[in-house]
């Protein structure tokens, strides 16, 4: 019986911290010599025990203590090491003890059975069986007598699914692409879905079972060398079940179906040559054209919302692929111009998730025939888990070689067209200018939220921050409290936790958040390293993080009141398409001076709502941006090199937002509007090192 190798769990190892008892409550830092104490080992396929995540929890159940679904936090001491001892502060009761523990716990495990999930959709990347780790459960069962004080009780733990095996042979489709291999019951019967796991009788059952699971498959060309695919199932020993297979191929420009027969077991070959065969059409989503007209505009972000549904955007173009010409009337008198941006073809071979704010957010990462696809998370018409994600692709197989581009995808099912918001600006821009009326989002670029804490009790109305000029999103606080300068978590391609910023010598493409002091960035690697943060020590020289200062990054330089231009989008512009960074008066009517300034002196008779108390309130500041209705603007706080915290500081009270335009009397200050528990600046300007919140406006 073949056993899930332990990448793992170490990597599946989120899981609801609660507990049902109250020995879940004590301070495990100093952990008591009397209770029942635990020394636990999982094992893995080879039966190599694999090392304990730090923090980690078991659940324990043992009858003769009255403990049912105990949470129980792993000593420090123990972890990175293979036997990771647990305290549980339980004492012991009489006779002989019969103590089950698991592995990660699960708070909606009940008082007699375990319970979980099995997903009918399983993820392969290439020849490897990392898509499964989430699936599994480690158990482990003993019988003990009290021991004496101090000591401990061993239990082994191991995996509750036994991992199955596909060979697919073919020699008719050598070269074709193996995109997903599907699996249904003939007769109907469960092979994946929800469990519930017998403590007593050590049985399982499917308490909502689906009777097909597919397995997508990321990177694998089929040749005359079998291709090997895994799943995961109870009790494989026995298993034994007729299906109807679907295996799809992508094939040049367009995809093949195919379909036969077999019984499901353990092991079971395909010999897919044997199979009928159809040609099929491509039923992604195009993220670039979603209404199918044939009109496509590309981006440096998408915007996906449907759980489950495959979507599909171009890999060859950077941004919106669009030439950006000189404007050589633009010139600077300090320094810097807009000397104009110039696309190249990109011609990636690989796709792989860089970073991403939750796990598994999506799936099935991979190129064919110039697009990107993957695979949102969630069924069809189920539950969508929102989230951001940046996919990145590279100049050679399984992600080597040079990283060639990277795309945000905005994971979010907001009506982000439909609620757009109509801005006033002030009276001093003029009537004819194409300033006015500028139509901005209701909330910020990458913002799983429109309103903030006081509402959700969460910060996920922040969105993401920007280097002014750059294509790429950096993180900013998590969730952890109101003022939070704890920076939110991010997960790499495998779901493992990627850890905060770590300095650096030089620019690295490398899936971890770094940050480079003072070292200049040249235009032709702005698409290689998208989680370097350019960082300027604590002075405020050396400012700007390319190595010439140019003015129309962002694609609307500093052209004032009279020149009625708005410049137009550029290929490192962050937006989705339709959309672009908001202009610098765009969010002028707010106050009754043109650059805003101090509450006191521009407040009364404005359009800002809530200015004294915003902060005490632990809310976003609210803004009628239309002279009645409301705008809500969180204070997202800024990622800077100054005297406060880095990477997040000043969440709670400061807020700050990018315009597209440096300021044409600064070699390296970009127009943003600020605010704090003293002023609203419409038009202030900051540092371009500096990391701001984006509000996209939409393109007229």
């Amino acid at each position: 019986m073949k056993r899930i190798s332990l990448i793992a769990i170490l990597i599946a190892s989120v899981c609801s911290f609660s507990c049902k008892s109250e020995y879940g409550l004590q301070d495990w830092s100093t952990p008591g010599d009397t209770g029942i104490t635990l020394k636990c080992q999982v094992y893995s396929v080879s039966d190599e025990p694999m090392t304990w995540p730090s923090s980690s929890q078991i659940g324990l159940y043992c009858p003769q203590t009255s403990s049912a679904n105990v949470a129980v936090t792993m000593a420090a001491s123990t972890a990175g090491s293979e036997e990771g001892n647990f305290y549980t502060g339980i004492p012991w009761g009489e006779g002989e003890h019969t103590i089950t523990v698991y592995w990660p716990y699960k708070e909606t495990s009940t008082e007699s059975a375990l319970v979980g999930s099995l997903s009918k959709s399983v993820v392969q990347s290439g020849s490897s069986m990392e898509g499964l780790s989430s699936m599994n459960l480690y158990v482990g069962k003993t019988a003990s007598a009290e021991v004496a004080a101090g000591e401990k009780v061993s239990v082994d733990l191991k995996p509750l699914f036994d991992v199955c095996e596909i060979t697919v042979n073919t020699v008719k489709y050598v070269g074709c692409g193996l995109d997903r291999v599907t699996l249904r019951s003939a007769e109907g019967n469960a092979l994946c879905g929800v469990w519930s796991y017998d403590l007593s009788s050590e049985k399982l059952n499917f308490t909502e079972g689906n009777d097909n699971l597919s397995i997508s498959v990321s990177g694998l060309l089929l040749s005359e060398e079998p291709i090997k695919l895994w799943y995961l199932m109870y009790d494989s020993e026995n298993l034994s079940e007729n299906v109807d297979v679907e295996v799809t191929l992508s094939k040049g420009d367009g995809n093949v179906m195919l379909t036969g027969n077999a019984t499901l077991t353990a092991s079971l070959t395909l010999d897919i040559d044997t199979f009928a065969s159809t040609s099929v059409g491509d039923d992604s989503i195009n993220l670039a054209d979603p209404d199918a007209d044939g009109l496509q505009e590309t981006a440096n972000c998408y915007v996906a919302g449907q759980p489950g549904k495959t979507y599909r955007f171009p890999a060859t173009i950077m941004g919106n692929g669009k030439t950006t010409l000189p404007d050589n009337s633009f010139v600077v008198s300090t320094s810097g111009a807009a000397p104009g941006i110039t696309p190249s073809a990109l011609s990636p071979v690989s796709a792989r998730i860089l970073w991403q704010t939750g796990k598994s957010l999506v799936r099935d990462v991979k190129i064919k025939n110039g697009y990107v696809y993957f695979t949102l998370n969630g069924e069809e018409g189920g539950t969508l888990t929102p989230g951001n994600v940046l996919i990145a692709v590279y100049s050679g197989e399984e992600a080597s070689g040079d990283m060639l581009w990277s795309w945000h995808i905005w994971i979010t099912d907001a009506d982000l067209d439909g609620n757009l918001q109509t801005w006033k600006v002030h009276g001093d821009v003029p009537a004819n200018s194409v300033l006015q009326n500028p139509q901005l989002m209701d909330r910020n670029l990458g913002a799983l939220e429109s309103r903030g804490y006081e509402v959700t009790g969460t910060n996920l109305d922040h969105g993401l921050i920007y280097q002014w000029g750059r294509k790429d999103p950096f993180v900013g606080a998590d969730d952890s409290k109101w003022g939070s300068t704890a920076m939110r978590i991010t997960y790499d391609y495998n779901d493992k936790e990627i850890g905060g910023y770590q300095a650096a010598d030089a620019y690295s493409s490398a899936a971890k958040w770094t940050y480079v002091n003072k070292i200049h960035m040249k235009r032709e690697d702005l698409g290689k390293y998208p989680m370097v943060f350019y960082y300027t020590g604590t002075t405020k020289n050396d400012q700007f993080w390319l190595d010439e200062v140019c003015h129309d990054l962002w694609g609307c330089p500093d052209y004032g009141l009279t020149g009625n231009k708005l410049g137009e989008k550029t290929i490192y512009d962050p937006c989705p398409p339709g959309y672009r960074v908001m202009n610098a008066y765009a969010m002028t009517g707010a106050t009754t001076a043109l650059a805003g300034g101090k509450f006191d002196a521009v407040a009364s008779g404005s359009n800002l709502v809530n200015y004294s108390s915003f902060s005490q309130d632990k809310a976003s500041l609210q803004v009628k941006y239309d002279g009645a209705n409301i705008a809500y603007i969180p204070a997202n706080g800024i990622t800077y090199f100054e005297k406060e915290n880095f990477p997040v500081a000043r969440t709670g009270t400061y807020g700050y937002l990018w315009s597209a335009s440096l300021t044409n009397t600064h070699t390296a200050r970009a127009y943003r509007v600020h605010f704090d528990t003293a002023n609203f600046n419409s038009m202030g300007n900051g540092y371009v090192s500096y990391g701001h919140g984006v509000r996209c406006e939409k393109i007229r």
